[in-house]
């Protein structure tokens, strides 16, 4: 997602989302099946400072933070559940 706060431009906006959409279509094989065995929906929304990244800037941030992302959703699914009244 890219609000206005993005860019007031949409020609702006529009770039980041379609690299953003490559980041995601090239490194599908490495988040396709996450750890925890189910599917994941991924909601991306792009903050200001991204529109002065360049595309391999863009590439490494989402990549770190998908991994994190996947990482938190393995070990909250490995967690026990805790016990409810």
């Amino acid at each position: 997602m890219a609000s206005k706060k993005i860019d007031n431009r949409a020609a702006v906006r529009n770039r980041l989302k379609r690299q953003v959409r490559e980041i995601f279509r090239t490194e599908k094989a490495r988040w396709a099946r996450p750890p925890s065995g189910g599917a994941v929906d991924v909601v991306v929304t792009l903050r200001p400072e991204a529109r002065g990244s360049t595309f391999s800037a863009l590439r490494i941030d989402a990549l770190k933070t998908l991994e994190q992302a996947l990482q938190r959703l393995s070990t909250a699914k490995a967690a026990p559940p805790a016990n409810r009244r």
